[in-house]
């Protein structure tokens, strides 16, 4: 029992010394994450017009000036032919 006491407060007393994994270096630009899987057969992209000010981190407007491109890649018309 005294054995899990000693291993518990020295991993509680190394952790100030132990790298944060939510730690991230100074990002210089934000970045689109597309996270859509290969298999959907479309295509989500930011507007090449609008990426600019997307990427932008002093941008204080680029929620209102995002706009997106959704192109279908699929060989199916859908119901309406």
């Amino acid at each position: 029992m005294l054995f899990f006491v000693l291993i518990a407060v020295t991993i509680f007393l190394m952790q100030p010394l132990l790298p944060s994994s939510s730690a991230r270096p100074q990002e210089t630009e934000r970045v689109f994450d597309n996270t859509i899987p290969k298999s959907v057969p479309i295509e989500f992209r930011i507007k090449k017009e609008k990426e600019k000010s997307f990427k932008d981190l002093n941008n204080e407007k680029w929620v209102r000036e995002l706009e997106f491109e959704l192109t279908n890649t699929g060989d199916k018309k859908g119901c309406w032919g």
